[in-house]
């Protein structure tokens, strides 16, 4: 609209393959308002790229793209790069950080000895079960569903592999960069 000076633009939208039922013709008014803010993010980020500075990630809402856009950008890490010191304003956002990780590790470590105290309970159900792959207990409000199913997966033995055919793995051998912000503190 702003391209073509029009204060109101018709458009289509259609969704299916029936046009009676599944088109949509909306009205847009001109806002120019938003117009100019558009225009002005625009020019920044063209400005960003003139001057060989990369647009902030701190507005994108998904934090998973926006660490990979970085790690594109800014490629793998540097051994023996001296070592970097952030400003005081980034101290809630790492001490956030670390008590996540933290809180993470504990979490993992809760799951590992849950799956411990599972496997433990399990090794009777499987003795009752044999070979069956279903198993049920049927309470007055409810039904306890026991599935004990083979099944396979298809992978490579890369021992055998790296053994057998040295040359061949060297070849399909694939290193997968990754790169995680880890934060610990250290007390003085």
């Amino acid at each position: 609209m702003a391209i073509a000076d029009a204060d109101v633009c018709d458009f289509a939208a259609i969704w299916g393959n029936n046009p009676e039922t599944d088109l949509a013709t909306p009205r847009i008014h001109r806002d120019k308002a938003m117009e100019d803010s558009i225009f002005e993010r625009c020019n920044e980020f063209i400005d960003s790229l003139r001057s060989n500075n990369p647009p902030t990630m701190a507005d994108v809402q998904n934090s998973e793209l926006a660490l990979k856009a970085l790690a594109r950008v800014y490629g793998n890490s540097k051994s023996g790069t001296p070592t970097l010191e952030f400003a005081k304003k980034y101290e809630k956002s790492l001490r956030q950080i670390a008590r996540l990780q933290k809180q993470n590790a504990e979490l993992r470590e809760t799951i590992k000895n849950n799956e411990k105290e599972i496997d433990a309970r399990s090794v009777r159900i499987a003795e009752v079960m044999k070979e069956h792959e279903h198993g049920i207990l049927e309470l007055s409000a409810e039904k306890l569903i026991v599935d004990f199913v083979t099944k396979f997966t298809r992978r490579p033995d890369s021992q055998k592999l790296k053994k057998e055919y040295p040359d061949v793995y060297d070849e399909v051998l694939k290193a997968t960069p990754s790169r995680k912000v880890k934060v610990s503190i250290e007390t003085s």
